[in-house]
């Protein structure tokens, strides 16, 4: 292709090119900026507090004074694009990364949504101990991030502590509150796994030691074991009501 030719094609898309920047509204323009303004969201970082040197935001220490209803993220937008609101509600992400990835690209899109819960437990991008270390420690820093962000900007958060091997502790509970609600899940799992039941209960033992929690929300299958200690968490039963109506068209 040569330079005239260059030139009569630009020519000819600038037209449409100009009719989709101005059909874009100043809302629209301003999200598109605020969701793209870098690769790693570490805008989101002004204005909170870091835990230590190793950059981890601090979360602080939130209880509730009940506990609501669960509900998926996923779910809980359907929800809230249908009544505007999820009073009632509490938000949590104990479900598969991709169905909450949109939350880590563009936080501030949620942001109005999340808040209208009751409380969210913080993010729960997958953390397991088979992982590399450099992904552990990213999904670690997104969970501990996202959570961080969205209780600055006025969302109930409870903390979701996550562990993986006992080397890496220091920064595992590297940001997580002390002396509030805590929410620990064993949704992840595999009760024939011995030695990863052995790796989960000495984590466990560790998050209440070192945060002292108030109170702690359960996820998941109780561990043989666990209520050695911590004798009376809240269990969750994740079964949600408006989703069974849903299913069978009521």
């Amino acid at each position: 292709m040569n330079k005239k030719h260059i030139t009569e094609y630009i020519q000819g898309i600038l037209p449409g090119l100009e009719e989709y920047a101005v059909s874009l509204s100043l809302p629209e323009k301003q999200e598109q900026k605020n969701c793209h303004r870098d690769l790693y969201n570490l805008h989101l970082l002004e204005g909170l507090h870091s835990a230590d040197f190793n950059g981890f935001p601090q979360l602080h220490a939130w209880s509730p004074s009940s506990i609501s209803k669960p509900i998926p993220f996923h779910e809980a937008r359907a929800y809230y694009n249908k009544h505007r609101s999820l009073k009632g509600y509490f938000v949590h992400f104990f479900i598969n990364d991709e169905l909450f990835d949109c939350v880590r690209n563009c936080p501030k899109r949620y942001l109005s949504m999340l808040k209208s819960a009751d409380f969210i437990i913080a993010p729960d991008f997958s953390t397991y101990r088979n992982y590399p270390l450099p992904v552990l420690l990213k999904n670690a820093f997104d969970n501990l991030l996202l959570a961080a962000f969205l209780q600055r900007e006025g969302c109930n958060v409870i903390a979701n502590v996550i562990w993986y091997r006992p080397i890496f502790y220091n920064l595992t509970f590297s940001g997580q509150p002390a002396g509030g609600t805590i929410c620990v899940s064993s949704k992840s799992i595999d009760l024939r796994d011995k030695k990863g039941i052995q790796h989960w209960l000495h984590g466990y033992a560790e998050a209440i030691k070192r945060l002292m929690p108030k109170q702690v929300l359960r996820f998941g299958k109780i561990i043989t074991g666990e209520e050695e200690i911590y004798a009376n968490p809240i269990r969750i039963e994740v079964n949600n009501p408006y989703v069974e109506r849903m299913r069978y068209g009521r």
